[in-house]
């Protein structure tokens, strides 16, 4: 098997239905008892949440690699490459090494298949990373939950701690169509006794959250309670200048180029495990990232009292400031000033939409498109108050041709935003159509239509 021919077969699982009967967990376990257990020789931090969980995760995994510690990281999806899920030290796992972790899981599948088990193509990634960090001998590994918590696949593992990042109304077909259900599934991952940093803000779903750690004796420490910050400085104007629109766009674009220096400054406070009260600055853009920011720190001020010895202000900062994610409120340098951002939901699209007004700079020409179970019509509504001119296209990706949505199955008429669309099947008419308007450029939607779209900016 080739590395090529290895990713073909990762990739010919998505479209696999699963006819075997049993729950993801169970699954799981059956395919991770086929590789000798690797999740039990490991040390994880568990991160769940409707948003915010991939940050949250690279930067507490940054954190940890400033630290001195040999760290993990799974996170899903993927912008660019597959091999971005699974890391160490924030590099990418070889393709030698992940051919023959895929070899090694593809002979336990086979033995599962005759079993009448089919693992699929999240759970096959999921093992190939656990077998990548027992075999490295991490320190840790902070690892992101795929959908919900209590039947996602990575439930399976007993975690150090466990984070939870936010709450809010997406997945809702597979997660129940409230807060306190779909926080429900997120506290899938409070084990007994196990320490919880959580995020939530929404007070229906915090009582959820707060109930499940009670039943399980496990501490918790809440944003707003025990710890929280404060957004002190924004990227334009952190000397709190006034600009002229040319001149922010000049200057978010230098800022831009320059991978240590940082968009957000916010004042992060802490009770736990000292009171404590320091600035530091994220370097992945986005005000939203202030907040998992903080998460970050206090999961990694708690993990200094369990065995990870003392990381320093100094450690936190780097770590910060240092973190990337493609596509994540992506900087392009190009004309016009060109944002990419993956935003699938209604929830990442309203923080985009705060991220983008706090740039303070005219309003933008967006290019959007998304899957076909996606509800865009509240998604164009939010777009719709930081753009005059959304242009609509669609994509192609072999990762899963079925989920993209048509340019001819969006229904606008009537709506009170309807003036501000337009249609474009090609994306790169697209593109063009929208360097016509001067604006800058606002890139959002589906995972796969930003993967797609990422290299024609490049």
């Amino acid at each position: 098997m080739t590395y090529k021919q290895a990713e073909q077969y990762i990739y010919s699982l998505i479209s696999r239905k699963v006819t075997d009967g049993k729950t993801i967990p169970a699954r799981m376990t059956l395919l991770l008892e086929k590789l000798d257990n690797p999740q039990n020789d490991v040390r994880i931090i568990h991160v769940a949440g409707t948003s915010g969980k991939g940050s949250t995760v690279t930067l507490l995994a940054s954190i940890l690699t400033e630290s001195g510690y040999n760290t993990g990281s799974y996170t899903s999806p993927h912008v660019v490459d597959l091999r971005e899920r699974i890391q160490i030290n924030q590099a990418l796992i070889t393709k030698s090494v992940f051919l023959k972790l895929v070899e090694r899981v593809a002979e336990a599948i086979k033995t599962l298949n005759k079993e009448e088990i089919f693992p699929t193509y999240f759970e096959v990634l999921f093992a190939i990373s656990l077998l990548y960090f027992r075999d490295q001998n991490v320190d840790a590994a902070v690892i992101e939950t795929g959908i919900g918590g209590t039947n996602d696949a990575t439930s399976v593992i007993t975690p150090i701690l466990s984070v939870i990042t936010s709450v809010g109304l997406d997945h809702t077909d597979k997660l129940g169509n409230t807060l306190s259900k779909i926080a429900g599934h997120k506290a899938g991952i409070i084990k007994l006794e196990v320490p919880v940093v959580s995020g939530v803000i929404e007070e229906e779903a915090k009582v959820v959250i707060n109930q499940k750690a009670k039943d399980e004796r496990a501490p918790i420490l809440n944003i707003g309670d025990e710890f929280g910050y404060e957004v002190v400085t924004e990227a334009l104007n952190s000397k709190h200048q006034i600009l002229k629109e040319e001149d922010k766009k000049t200057d978010l674009l230098r800022r831009s180029s320059n991978s240590v220096v940082p968009l957000i400054g916010f004042e992060f406070w802490t009770v736990l495990p000292r009171p404590d009260r320091s600035r530091f600055e994220v370097g992945m853009r986005g005000s939203f990232q202030a907040h998992n920011g903080a998460l970050a720190i206090q999961s990694a001020l708690l993990l200094s009292k369990m065995g990870f010895g003392d990381i320093s202000d100094s450690s936190i900062q780097t770590g910060l400031q240092t973190a990337r994610i493609p596509g994540r409120m992506e900087f392009i340098n190009t004309t016009p000033f060109t944002i990419l951002d993956v935003a699938h939901s209604v929830p990442k699209i309203k923080a985009l939409v705060t991220s983008y007004c706090d740039l303070e700079i005219e309003k933008a020409t967006v290019i959007f498109a998304c899957g076909n179970k996606t509800n865009y019509k509240e998604m164009l509504c939010e777009l719709s108050t930081i753009s005059n001119n959304i242009i609509i296209t669609e994509f192609e990706t072999k990762n899963g041709p079925q989920i993209a949505r048509h340019v001819n199955t969006y229904s606008v008429d009537g709506e009170a935003w309807a003036h501000a669309i337009s249609f474009e099947k090609d994306p790169q008419k697209a593109i063009a159509k929208a360097k016509v308007y001067g604006a800058p450029i606002l890139v959002t939607g589906s995972v796969f239509f930003i993967s797609a779209i990422r290299p024609l900016f490049l």
